[in-house]
């Protein structure tokens, strides 16, 4: 995973929440849920705007749990896709 990719999902969840100070604090570590409030319905749509953020399409199979638990289970989640 990139310091880019990481850069990228901490600025598109800053703007998803409309927060911009968590450009600051946001760690790998952050649980979306947990840390951040971030339920299913702002799930879909943090997947939306990283798709379109990143030209990108996540496939289905890569939208699990595991991925979407912690910023850094999304950076790992985004990596490797090529963009179209």
């Amino acid at each position: 995973m990139t310091d880019s990719t990481f850069l990228t999902v901490k600025k598109v969840i800053s703007d998803l929440l409309n927060k911009p100070e968590l450009m600051e604090t946001i760690t790998r570590e952050v649980h979306l849920r947990g840390d951040l409030a971030i339920d299913s319905l702002l799930t879909m749509d943090l997947v939306l705007m990283l798709e379109d953020e990143l030209s990108i399409m996540i496939p289905a199979d890569r939208l699990t749990s595991e991925n979407l638990t912690t910023v850094g289970g999304v950076c790992r989640m985004i990596s490797g896709i090529k963009t179209p």
